[in-house]
Formats: C-alpha cells, sequence, structure tokens
C-alpha cells in the first residue's frame, strides 16, 4: 500500500495538519510575516496571530474588507501550492516566492474580475 510520512514537509518538525502547514509551521510563519512586513496583509490578520484558522477567518470576515479576505485566500492557496511543489516536486520551500506568488495571483483575479 501507500505510505504517507505524517512530518511536515517544510518544517520536518511536527506532524502536518491543516492547523500546521497554514498557521504552526514555521518556515509558513515566514510567509505571513513577509506580508505584514511588506504591508499586504495586516499582521492581526495573519493566522499565527489567531488561535486557530477559523478564528482568523471569521476576523478578516467580520472586518468587511474583500480585499483582506482576498489576499488571505491567495497567500494560502501558494502556501499549499508551495507545499505541493516540496512533496511532489522536491523543490525547496521559499517563502519570498511563495508570497511573490499570492501577490501576483492576487493582481491578475482583481486586473480579470475589474477589482482594482
Amino acid at each position: 500500500g501507500l505510505v504517507i510520512n505524517p512530518v511536515c514537509p517544510l518544517c520536518l518538525g511536527d506532524i502536518e495538519s491543516i492547523e500546521h502547514i497554514f498557521k504552526d509551521c514555521q518556515m509558513v510563519h515566514k510567509v505571513w510575516d513577509l506580508a505584514a512586513q511588506h504591508s499586504w496583509l495586516h499582521p492581526t490578520l495573519s493566522p499565527p496571530a489567531c488561535p486557530d484558522l477559523l478564528h482568523c477567518l471569521n476576523k478578516i470576515k467580520s472586518s468587511h474588507d474583500s480585499k483582506a479576505l482576498q489576499k488571505f485566500s491567495f497567500l494560502l492557496w501558494s502556501i499549499w501550492k508551495s507545499r505541493n511543489a516540496v512533496v511532489f516536486n522536491n523543490e525547496i520551500f521559499n517563502p519570498v516566492a511563495c508570497l511573490i506568488r499570492a501577490k501576483k495571483a492576487s493582481a491578475e483575479w482583481r486586473i480579470r474580475t475589474c477589482m482594482l
């Protein structure tokens, strides 16, 4: 049968779970920190500042900031894409590239949907 390694492929230091891969992983913290440093997403809206992902999502939704929700979603998507590149293509996780992918996808989405 198929053997699945439960260890996080990004940090190799903990069991991979949804909360870990998107919130608790130290490698992913670098992505959220970069997003805050570049003023792309407010630091209080990033998962490391929230007790769990659902709390963070509800915080963004209650702010009625559609751009923040969009950016948050694209960051989650980019983290997942980066994680899969590590697992399936043996790539090295790069927090800067992960943020850039999210920014590009968000900008393209805004252009295509006229949400400038």
